[in-house]
């Protein structure tokens, strides 16, 4: 029998052959089998940076597109975007993240990861999951129920009071609730939403490192040109 070595030698001696001519040019994966791949490394959470507070973005799934027209990978992430104070919501949105990014090889590493990504646009879903405190539920959170209870003024004399009891970053920013615009507060966390879904595309987890003991990627780790997209399809491309 033979040895397992020379059955590989063998295998990538005919794919080479077939390759030579034009039998093989190309292993390619649909938008779906893309989107299967990126499923189990799904959910995924990130710090958002909130003062005194917490905030966290979390991927739940992706929708893959890859038109003709383009040479780009299309995404359309869905996300949960949440923010907290003493262990209670004051912000929780579903958001919807589109992206392009063009995929690469890394033949070091041989891995295929994502580059030049861009963030096209973020958007809130209106939806049952979404909620805003208002100032009052705010002063609520922060100010002892008595002296609360007494308060009558306008919405300036409540934040005066509860510049007294918090510190000012953290006043300055509940500020932005006033009048109750989940599209406000979103626009104050645009810049660094837009940088933690950028970095999220490029951890480890969605770098796909190829296996050698499958053997279309053993031929692409020893065969392979590039990764493109051509006519709607992800195609690992072999060197003619």
């Amino acid at each position: 029998m033979l040895k397992s070595t020379h059955k590989l030698t063998l295998k990538l001696w005919f794919t080479k052959w077939f390759i030579h001519f034009k039998k093989i040019r190309y292993v390619e994966y649909s938008s779906a089998e893309i989107e299967d791949l990126i499923k189990p490394h799904l959910p995924q959470t990130v710090p958002i940076s909130v003062p005194r507070g917490e905030g966290k973005l979390v991927l739940l799934s992706a929708e893959v597109d890859m038109p003709k027209a383009f040479d780009l990978l299309h995404c359309q992430l869905l996300c949960s975007f949440e923010i907290n104070y003493l262990a209670s919501p004051i912000y929780r949105a579903h958001l919807l993240v589109s992206l392009t990014a063009k995929p690469d090889y890394d033949p070091q590493q041989q891995a295929v990861y994502l580059a030049e990504t861009r963030i096209v646009n973020i958007r809130l879903v209106k939806d049952e999951y979404s909620i805003i405190k208002d100032y009052k539920s705010l002063l609520s959170l922060f100010i002892p129920s008595p002296v609360l209870s007494l308060f009558t003024g306008t919405m300036k004399n409540a934040f005066n009071l509860m510049s007294s009891t918090v510190p000012v970053e953290m006043n300055d920013y509940l500020k932005l609730y006033v009048d109750g615009s989940k599209q406000r507060v979103l626009d104050y966390h645009q810049s660094q939403l837009e940088k933690r879904v950028a970095e999220m595309t490029q951890s480890e987890s969605l770098r796909y490192t190829m296996d050698e003991n499958i053997w279309e990627e053993w031929v692409f780790i020893n065969l392979g040109k590039e990764v493109v997209i051509e006519e709607g399809k992800l195609r690992f491309k072999l060197k003619s």
